[in-house]
This record gives C-alpha cells, sequence and structure tokens, in this order.
C-alpha cells in the first residue's frame, strides 16, 4: 500500500528534477513556500526527510498552517515548479494520483491541502496539479 506523505511526494519530486539540482535546493525551495529556510538546520534533514525518517519539523508545519493558499502558490510556482523537468510534469501527476488512488487511509472527500476543491475525488479526476 501507498501512502502520501511529504518523503513520497519528495522521493516523486527528487525523479522529475531538472539535472544539478539537489535534493537540499528542492526541500529549501518547498520550505520557501512558507517563508521557512532549510539553511539553519541539520544538514542530514533533507535525506531524512526524503526516506520519512524524519518528520517535517513543527515550525515549518505551522508556517505552512498560516500561509494563505495565495502566498505558497506564488511562490511555489516560482521556485519549485521550476525545479522540476518540463518532460517530466506529466509523470508527476501521474505519480502522485496513484499514490492517492492506492492511499486507503486517505477518504474520498478529504481536502488535500488548503482549499475546497482539492479533495482526493476531484484530484483523481482532474488531469493537472498546477505543474
Amino acid at each position: 500500500m501507498k501512502r502520501l506523505c511529504f518523503g513520497t511526494l519528495m522521493h516523486i519530486l527528487y525523479q522529475a528534477l531538472n539535472q544539478k539540482v539537489t535534493i537540499k535546493s528542492l526541500c529549501d525551495a518547498i520550505f520557501s513556500s512558507y517563508a521557512q529556510s532549510i539553511e539553519l538546520r541539520d544538514g542530514s534533514l533533507p535525506g531524512h526527510l526524503k526516506s520519512g525518517r524524519d518528520n517535517v519539523p513543527p515550525d515549518v508545519i505551522d508556517a505552512a498552517r498560516n500561509t494563505s493558499f495565495e502566498d505558497a502558490e506564488k511562490v511555489f510556482q516560482t521556485k519549485v515548479i521550476s525545479l522540476i523537468k518540463d518532460s517530466k510534469r506529466e509523470s508527476v501527476v501521474r505519480a502522485i494520483k496513484d499514490v492517492l488512488r492506492e492511499d486507503t487511509n486517505i477518504q474520498d472527500q478529504t481536502v488535500i491541502g488548503y482549499i475546497e476543491g482539492y479533495e482526493k475525488n476531484n484530484i483523481l479526476i482532474n488531469s493537472t496539479l498546477g505543474l
């Protein structure tokens, strides 16, 4: 069974990154969507997040909860999406949908993220996720 978590998303994105993009720079780009930085943290954190060994730090979770969808999306579009190969974006969407489809712990009407419209069921029937 597959599970949707930060580590799973990091694995999917990592497989689609442009050359010379590191796991650290990907992690920093994601954190920057919430006005956070990886720079002052333990250097092993990005790898531990990707492997699922560590959880996202509580201060980043709090920052994400207090950041508007619009603000996070703007930074995510400019900093994270630009790290992904254009030719791999469709594959990223398919992989995320595959994980969601198999994650039976997430109910069909559960909002994935911030806003209504991004419920599990809606994500599975739509063709893009903003990538």
